[in-house]
């Protein structure tokens, strides 16, 4: 029963969206995987998705953990679920730069905005 609750909790861990908690939860599949390395399997997907964070810790955890379940049978599909993650990754990264990049931009629009204000105001001021 304490078994149970205690893999009820790891999967809370994982949903809660907080890398501290990620980790936690990393770090209690790998003690988890002392006892039984099929019990851990139930994590997989939890663990693959890690692999999207962008925290290298967790990322290395992750790895940790996914290398005890890799067969002859299955590294293709967890290797293509881990690049698949990475690309989600990638992506947020890109859109990221885009969001800065576009908001440095609207930022310079502003301040030329403002210097040629600020040039007008001072043509007014001189012929006064």
């Amino acid at each position: 029963e304490l078994y149970t609750l205690a893999k009820e909790k790891i999967g809370g861990y994982f949903d809660s969206g907080d890398n501290n908690l990620i980790y936690l939860g990393l770090s209690a599949i790998k003690c988890l995987m002392k006892y039984s390395t099929e019990d851990a399997k139930e994590f997989k997907d939890k663990i693959v998705k890690c692999f999207s964070k962008s925290d290298i810790t967790i990322r290395r955890a992750a790895l940790q953990c996914i290398q005890s379940f890799v067969t002859k049978e299955n590294v293709k599909d967890i290797v293509n679920d881990i690049l698949q993650s990475i690309e989600e990754l990638e992506y947020g990264i890109e859109d990221r730069r885009i969001e800065e990049d576009s908001r440095a931009e609207e930022s310079k629009n502003e301040d030329e905005k403002l210097d040629d204000e600020e040039e007008t105001l001072s043509d007014i001021h001189k012929r006064r």
